[in-house]
This record gives C-alpha cells, structure tokens and sequence, in this order.
C-alpha cells in the first residue's frame, strides 16, 4: 500500500483513525443492547469479557470456552434444548 494513500497532508493516519472510530461506534450499539459482551478466542477455546454493566455478572470468572458452554448450558437453557445448544457450540 502506499505511503501517501494512509497518510493525510498533515501526516496523520486517516485510515486508523476511520477505523477506531467505526470500531467504537459499532461498540457502543453492541453495549447499548447487551449485559455484557464476550470475546470468543475459537483457535485457543478462550472466553475475555469485554463489556459488562454488572461487574458481579455470575460467571465473569469464566474463561475456558468448554466451561462456559457447560455453565450456559446448565443454567440457562431449557433442559430440552440443551443437547441442540451443546452441538452449535461443537461447531463454532
């Protein structure tokens, strides 16, 4: 990529600022509809909350992906959809 294509007349990074900003828009509707949003680490089966509006959210101390299904899927999932819940999570 060229050099004067990223950099505006002022030498600033115009392509990283853009970003960032589109990046904290689309947080900020993300956090406006959830409790809490996580960072699902597929490759190393990792959970990172990222977001929460309730710092004692119960299972903040989770971060094994498996641990979490298991929780999720034991406390929150009606017992007749927890087998199709465990399969969708196989697949991720």
């Amino acid at each position: 990529m060229r050099e004067d294509i990223v950099h505006n007349n002022n030498g600033e990074n115009v392509i990283n600022e853009c970003f960032s900003k589109k990046v904290e828009s689309a947080s900020e509707i993300l956090y406006s509809l959830y409790d809490h949003v996580d960072f699902l680490d597929f490759k190393n089966l990792k959970v990172k909350r990222i977001f929460t509006n309730n710092s004692d959210f119960e299972f903040a101390h989770l971060s094994d992906y498996n641990d979490y299904v298991d929780y999720i899927s034991s406390n929150y999932i009606y017992s007749e959809d927890v087998e199709q819940y465990k399969a969708f999570s196989d697949k991720c």
